[in-house]
């Protein structure tokens, strides 16, 4: 599965264009009531709205390069930290992890998958950040969110997961499908629903309005 774009709310698009463009040196666009940004091969994208913030993604690094990039924030903002630790290692997802939050408290993760075969030699830049990898959708029931997704788009769920946290997607893309009000590592910043509109490539093409949620998934096929 690949993202190739996520559209969520933002109450301030100055602010979000300044740290998008100027803190993390990615190329934007604002016009009107949107703003766009390029984050490698997908595009995030907001728009004005009386509820934002409090969102999930990540985007993908090269695999060799997470310390760079712990370097490379470090020089632009805070990062997160959980009992004096900034940057965080999966076991299970063999990747490395460092978290940021962005001007309306969206959590930002910056992923090394070393499942991947994209190591890069150059030095660590805004064009490191390859794409948007990750998307958070907090739901009431996740078992039956994992169920319709798998029917409708042909997602299927990711490594483990529980009652709580799924993801559903493969090591290209995913949906981290969590229980409402379930934290979002390493915060204490409550997933919520927001309107989140996403385009990917997945095994089945059409549209989904997930039920009991704001969501809208447009998928097209790989290729």
């Amino acid at each position: 599965m690949q993202i190739q774009a996520v559209q969520l709310p933002g109450r301030d698009l100055g602010a979000l264009q300044a740290f998008y463009r100027d803190v993390l040196g990615l190329t934007t666009e604002r016009s009107g009531t949107r703003l766009s940004v390029q984050v490698g091969r997908s595009r995030l994208e907001f728009r004005e709205g009386e509820v934002a913030g409090g969102a999930h993604l990540a985007f993908d690094i090269p695999t060799n390069q997470v310390a760079e990039a712990q370097h490379w924030l470090e020089e632009r903002t805070a990062l997160l930290a959980e009992e004096g630790q900034t940057c965080f290692f999966s076991e299970g997802w063999n990747a490395s992890m460092v978290y940021l939050l962005d001007p309306e408290g969206n959590v930002l993760e910056l992923i090394a998958r070393h499942t991947r075969d994209n190591a890069s030699a150059a030095a660590f830049g805004p064009e490191c950040l390859l794409s948007i990898s990750e998307v958070g959708l907090p739901v009431q029931d996740v078992p039956a969110a994992t169920t319709t997704l798998g029917r409708a788009l042909g997602l299927t769920p990711y490594l483990g997961g529980s009652e709580t946290f799924q993801p559903v997607g493969d090591h290209h893309g995913l949906l981290i499908l969590v229980r409402e009000g379930r934290p979002w590592f390493p915060t204490d910043t409550a997933a919520r629903l927001l309107p989140t509109d996403i385009q990917l490539q997945a095994p089945v093409p059409g549209t989904l309005e997930l039920p009991g949620t704001p969501y809208r998934l447009t998928s097209s096929p790989a290729g």
